[in-house]
């Protein structure tokens, strides 16, 4: 028998193989290369196009956001470090990645059941601009069956706290992506145990200037390096809260 390569046709623009997996692979790996070039490129439409090619892929949404979606919000933020980008580009940048990964968010929560796994609140410290990792956390959070609510970026501690209480959250999740911003996840913890309120909310630190040890300096719960150990380490959090709250009844 002799081997042919697989059927392809040109749907929509893309090159959509069907036969072997050598095939698929192909088209996967073009899909995440496309998506990536749009989003660093700020193209909002051609990024929204790519994604939904990879779901209607059934590419599984932590593989998206590892493969395309993080590598080119690296590239971004390298680019801002060196003076490639400036602020106005990367409030762009910010909007492009918030609205592909609310198409993502969308797409893979239509196929889960509302699990309610817990009220996690999220939000980027005073001071600082930068929120595409949030971003990424707030829509794996959301694509696992978590509640959340997302207050933006540039917010102080005390509004996190009020907003936190009123909304009932049971996780805060606080991101800084600025050097000069990371003493404000500190601000956070110390006005929780100034208001006696530090055993109301397990709290999670992020940001690429923060590290476990840092975590553990402040007093907060617990650091995610990525989205997948941010979706690990709520989780646990979220059930050890309610065991908690369970003992002091």
């Amino acid at each position: 028998m002799v081997a042919r390569e697989p059927d392809s046709i040109v749907l929509s623009g893309f090159l959509c193989f069907s036969g072997s997996w050598e095939a698929r692979l192909v088209m996967k790996t073009e899909g995440f290369r496309n998506m990536q070039a749009a989003l660093t490129e700020l193209d909002t439409d051609e990024a929204v196009r790519q994604a939904e090619y990879l779901y209607d892929a059934k590419v599984p949404l932590l593989e998206i956001i590892h493969s395309a979606v993080l590598p080119a919000a690296e590239k971004l933020s390298r680019d801002f470090d060196a003076g490639r980008l400036y602020i106005p580009q990367m409030l762009l940048a910010a909007d492009v990645f918030e609205t592909v990964l609310q198409v993502l968010s969308d797409d893979y929560q239509t196929e889960k059941e509302t699990l309610a796994q817990g009220r996690i609140e999220v939000y980027t410290v005073s001071g600082d601009i930068h929120d595409i990792g949030k971003q990424l956390v707030t829509s794996v959070l959301r694509a696992h069956g978590f509640e959340v609510l997302d207050l933006g970026r540039s917010v102080s501690a005390s509004e996190a706290i009020a907003q936190a209480k009123d909304w009932r959250a049971e996780v805060i999740i606080g991101f800084a992506l600025m050097t000069s911003t990371v003493p404000e996840q500190r601000e956070l913890m110390d006005l929780l145990r100034e208001k006696e309120m530090r055993h109301d909310f397990e709290v999670l630190v992020g940001g690429r200037q923060i590290s476990p040890a840092w975590a553990r300096h402040i007093g907060a719960d617990g650091y995610a390096r990525d989205a997948a150990e941010a979706v690990r380490l709520t989780n646990e959090m979220v059930h050890g809260h309610r065991r908690e709250r369970e003992t002091h009844r």
